[in-house]
């Protein structure tokens, strides 16, 4: 197989590619999805950002940066993103996926909210007490 390597001089960096797929799962439905999986799973103080659409061959997945809710409305990042299916709708998030959330943004919520150490400190007891896991 031969490639052929254009020229420096005249090489083009603009490449255009049109992929065609049946996404049953419209941007919006999947971050409101998601949202509702954090509520239900890590905490109400974390929020799906707005959907990267991904293409893995022939798959197609919207990845969700997570925020983490502040007192002035200004979202801070965290360094983690939830991958949902586009075509099936499936949300691909496991117990691992709670663990981490939960160890990523607690730091953070300790921060912004040094009012709630308290709150922090008494579920962990009873989680621990009750021996409750991610």
């Amino acid at each position: 197989m031969a490639v052929e390597v254009a020229d420096a001089d005249t090489f083009q960096p603009n490449i255009e590619i049109t992929i065609k797929a049946n996404v049953n799962l419209m941007p919006a439905l999947a971050q409101k999805l998601v949202n509702v999986k954090l509520v239900w799973h890590v905490g109400n103080m974390l929020w799906a950002g707005p959907p990267r659409v991904v293409v893995e061959g022939e798959q197609v997945f919207y990845d969700l940066p997570i925020f983490v809710r502040t007192p002035n409305h200004d979202p801070v990042p965290i360094d983690y993103t939830v991958r949902v299916d586009a075509v099936k709708g499936d949300i691909l998030f496991s117990q691992e996926d709670i663990s981490a959330l939960r160890a990523k943004s607690s730091p953070i919520l300790r921060q912004l909210y040094p009012e709630a150490q308290s709150y922090f400190e008494e579920v962990e007891r009873i989680r621990t007490e009750r021996g409750w896991r991610d």
